[in-house]
């Protein structure tokens, strides 16, 4: 089963990782240092960060030897509708957030950073999973395994039920969320 899902990982990291360097897209991935905001962003100590905040959390899948990610999150937006193959989709379940963020790998091994392990938690507790939309945007932050130094940049989209609450990252089901991300209320 390890196996499977590994493979299964890494078959996507190769998959995607061609679209995050063609120079037809927004999304950004880099050996540099990550792009700064204009004020400085706060760094937090524990792993519940908001906008213009960044947090590290310790990572590792599946076959994988583990390694340090750095998240920032630069920017986040309500929007109607997103654009998915040319043609705008709205929210299926009432809202959607974009999420603008960067990963960077500060670590000392290889690791994946997918943002579509966010699950959404409501601001009454109710969790709710697979929140990720199939928007095709150019900006979108792709699925990729970044080596140590190396970051990727770009917008996540969920779809979630109401403005506010917060973004759980989990790599396993019912795992404790490694960071967080607390959405403003409006």
């Amino acid at each position: 089963m390890n196996r499977r899902r590994y493979a299964l990982l890494a078959a996507s990291a190769v998959l995607t990782l061609p679209v995050a360097c063609s120079s037809s897209t927004n999304a950004q991935m880099s050996t540099s240092s990550p792009p700064t905001a204009s004020a400085s962003p706060t760094t937090m100590s524990g792993n519940a960060i908001g906008v213009g905040q960044t947090a590290t959390f310790q990572s590792q899948f599946a076959g994988e030897q583990g390694t340090t990610m750095r998240l920032a999150v630069t920017k986040v937006a309500y929007v109607s509708s997103v654009m998915d193959l040319g043609t705008p989709q709205p929210a299926t379940r009432g809202v959607l957030v974009r999420v603008t963020m960067t990963a960077t790998n500060i670590g000392s091994n290889p690791g994946v950073f997918d943002s579509a392990n966010f699950q959404w938690v409501s601001p009454s507790g109710q969790v709710i999973p697979n929140v990720d939309t199939a928007g095709s945007a150019p900006d979108a932050i792709p699925t990729v395994t970044l080596q140590p130094g190396q970051h990727a940049s770009g917008v996540a989209t969920y779809d979630v039920s109401a403005k506010g609450g917060r973004l759980e990252y989990v790599i396993y089901t019912g795992q404790s969320p490694l960071i967080t991300i607390d959405l403003p209320p409006s």
